[in-house]
């Protein structure tokens, strides 16, 4: 059979099973024993639309009382086109009942929907309700597919204080479910209606169960960054006439984007504690069962033409491994610390002034470093797939350069030297070496706004993937620390990624050497990793030579268990879990 034939066959599967929902919704008279609750109000917005149609492609928010008292819901989320179906008191499959009412004649581009409050109360089990969202769900799905949907977490409150282990058990029925489906997201909101001491007053009406504006307010917070702006297009390469394969590559980064999060390990496959160069090796995949979703690699010594990296790699074995990355489907990202040019230390040696400027057109080491420029180009076109094909890259040039411990680091050029330094190797690599299979990732270190963000940033014709390098020191006293500036820089990442169009972000590198904290997977990477959603984060290298300088469980340590949870998160993808990311 098929793959379209298949297609075919679910869909009408899909439609016979959604009549005979139908018809067991239709059992008492022939009609839904629910339609007479709610059909005074569903005619409302029928004849509402027959005078003044609110118009397709908005996003619908669709509900029981939640949404039907969020009262001019569009001074909420400014700049967004919303439309508003509320009915108080409604059960998910009143909803679905309506939904050629109150759903499809919109053509929504998104849909955020909270329902389960009444569910639950009402008698339905959490699998019960989970079901319905699996209906609605697969009504969309056949309906308007590709629509993303919001599923919006049911909120705790006073008056239904009773219900409250229900409602947490569908939530997370709820945030798995959508975990394992491409267009549907599962937001909490309930956070900021509690506290310490229980429930807040203050985001709660008179009747301790309908929420106040306030309450509205802060869950607008937490869901715009989840909404899709007007006209939004995917983000494109910068590279004119890319490979079909990255062009296929950067396509799935922008899909996944506040979706799924790959996991990725530098050097995973070249060496590991204990071991250097082994066929298979992968502490990773000793620990897990299965390899990374990214791999990352140094090119650190290839512009002096030597045979071995900067961390001992072998340059043909580097070559290899990127290539049986890729043939197994993953993601290969490399950086660069190339060599200080005036002084002939490394790329932390930050004597000789200002380096930068004397790279430039101009500059005493600018045929130098053009030169330079060439052996890396060399070096990125050799990789070649089965059919000769060019693998992708995501390439990560001058790196964390709002920190100062690279002699390209803010202290030691201008916003302005650095800019054109940056424009320079795009503009070389793309244009006078014509390689059309490169990604182009700008990734500073912990920054506290956007404006900082941006203050050396090349422009959007010369990046392709926003990053951030964030790592965590110190263990447990660090951990606030960390987890302040992470969520700071993340918030950041993901507001700057908005203003661009939705350009992808990824946490580029991360990681607490020697994992000094058995639980830190799951306790402190992965609510970072749910909560802002980039499209890959990538743990530093697990050394074969410096004692205790790892990242990755290996197999033995202590927080190897822990891993493999992380590894199990819905959310979370391995290179097991990847689909065809190049076609």
């Amino acid at each position: 059979m098929t793959t379209r034939n298949w297609q075919i066959v679910r869909r009408f599967v899909f439609v016979v099973a959604f009549v005979v929902w139908m018809c067991a919704a239709n059992a008492a008279g022939g009609k839904n024993p629910r339609e007479k609750m709610w059909l005074p109000e569903i005619e409302q917005f029928v004849r509402q639309d027959s005078i003044s149609f609110p118009g397709e492609g908005k996003i619908l928010f669709v509900g029981s009382s939640s949404i039907r008292t969020w009262k001019n819901i569009e001074d909420y989320f400014p700049g967004y086109d919303i439309v508003r179906r509320g009915v108080g008191g409604s059960h998910l499959e009143d909803i679905i009942y309506f939904a050629d009412r109150i759903v499809f004649p919109y053509k929504p581009r998104q849909i955020v929907l909270y329902e389960g409050d009444n569910d639950l109360k009402d008698g339905f089990t959490p699998e019960r309700f989970l079901d319905d969202v699996k209906t609605f769900v697969r009504l969309v799905e056949l309906h308007s597919p590709g629509t993303e949907i919001l599923l919006l977490s049911v909120k705790p409150s006073p008056s239904r204080h009773r219900f409250l282990e229900k409602y947490l058990k569908t939530n997370e029925l709820m945030r798995t479910y959508a975990a394992g489906k491409q267009h549907v997201t599962y937001v909490d909101i309930t956070a900021p209606l509690m506290d310490k001491r229980g429930y807040r007053p203050d985001m709660f009406r008179g009747d301790s169960l309908h929420v106040t504006a306030k309450a509205f307010r802060a869950w607008a917070e937490i869901i715009t960054p989840y909404l899709k702006p007007r006209s939004v297009s995917m983000a494109k390469l910068v590279t004119p006439g890319s490979t079909s394969q990255t062009e296929a590559l950067y396509a799935n980064l922008n899909r996944m984007l506040g979706k799924n999060t790959m996991f990725g390990h530098q050097d995973d496959t070249a060496y590991g504690v204990g071991w250097e160069e082994k066929p298979g090796g992968s502490d990773v995949r000793s620990v897990c069962g299965d390899y990374p979703a990214v791999y990352g690699w140094e090119l650190g010594g290839i512009e002096h033409n030597h045979s071995r990296n900067l961390d001992k790699v072998d340059f043909s074995l580097m070559r290899r491994l990127i290539v049986e990355a890729y043939v197994r489907g993953g993601v290969n990202t490399i950086s660069w610390h190339a060599d200080n040019l005036v002084t002939g230390g490394d790329a932390w040696d930050l004597k000789g002034g200002n380096v930068v400027a004397t790279l430039l057109p101009g500059g005493e080491h600018h045929a130098e470093f053009l030169l330079w420029l060439d052996r890396v180009a060399e070096f990125l076109a050799s990789l070649k797939g089965p059919a000769g094909e060019p693998v992708p890259v995501l390439f990560r040039p001058l790196h964390e350069h709002t920190g100062s411990w690279f002699w390209w680091g803010h202290k030691f050029c201008s916003s302005d030297e650095y800019i054109a330094l940056w424009r320079l190797v795009v503009d070389y690599l793309r244009n006078e070496k014509g390689l059309k299979h490169l990604i182009y990732c700008y990734s500073p270190d912990r920054i506290k706004s956007p404006e900082e963000y941006l203050e050396r940033y090349p422009g959007d014709d010369y990046v392709d993937l926003l990053g951030l390098d964030l790592y965590h020191f110190k263990g447990e006293s660090g951990l606030s620390n960390y987890r302040e500036c992470a969520e700071r820089s993340l918030e950041v990442l993901r507001e700057v990624s908005r203003r661009k169009g939705s350009k992808p972000y990824a946490f580029t590198e991360t990681g607490l050497e020697s994992i000094t904290m058995d639980n830190w997977f799951t306790g402190v990477l992965y609510p970072l990793i749910e909560q802002y959603r980039p499209v890959y984060v990538l743990v530093w290298r697990n050394s074969s030579r410096i004692p205790n300088h790892f990242y990755a469980p290996y197999p033995g340590h202590a927080s190897a268990g822990d891993f493999v949870k992380f590894k199990n998160e819905p959310l979370i993808l391995f290179n097991g879990d990847l689909q065809t990311l190049y076609e």
